[in-house]
């Protein structure tokens, strides 16, 4: 399930809905997004039986990064902004500085049951 959900994002990110004459046209240039785990949270097993552990671990906190090559130049995000980074050319050299662009967000997924 996570390799369809995964694969249909980055077919959104690439445009692959909107064609012209075979090429993706809706979307940003060289679009990629990373998703980052950045909390986890124990709690109860929600499946009981024998064998079966009484506490699992989940994640309740995701970064979520969507970058992309610009038209033109202007400043490089900020270094905690890891993904693509030198994707579209050595961020340090002045030819291709600030050609990434980039939007983030934090995702918080919330649990039903108490932590432990």
């Amino acid at each position: 399930m996570v390799d369809i959900d995964l694969c249909q994002w980055s077919d959104a990110l690439v445009g692959v809905s909107e064609t012209s004459g075979g090429t993706n046209v809706g979307a940003m240039i060289g679009a990629r997004g990373c998703i980052a785990a950045l909390a986890t949270s124990t709690v109860p097993n929600p499946k009981s039986g024998p064998g079966l552990p009484l506490t699992v671990t989940i994640t309740t906190q995701y970064l979520v990064q969507v970058v992309w090559q610009g038209l033109v130049q202007t400043s490089n995000p900020p270094s905690s902004v890891g993904c693509g980074k030198d994707l579209y050319g050595d961020e340090a050299a002045p030819a291709t500085l600030g050609q990434r662009r980039a939007v983030t967000t934090v995702v918080n997924i919330g649990t039903i049951t108490t932590p432990l």
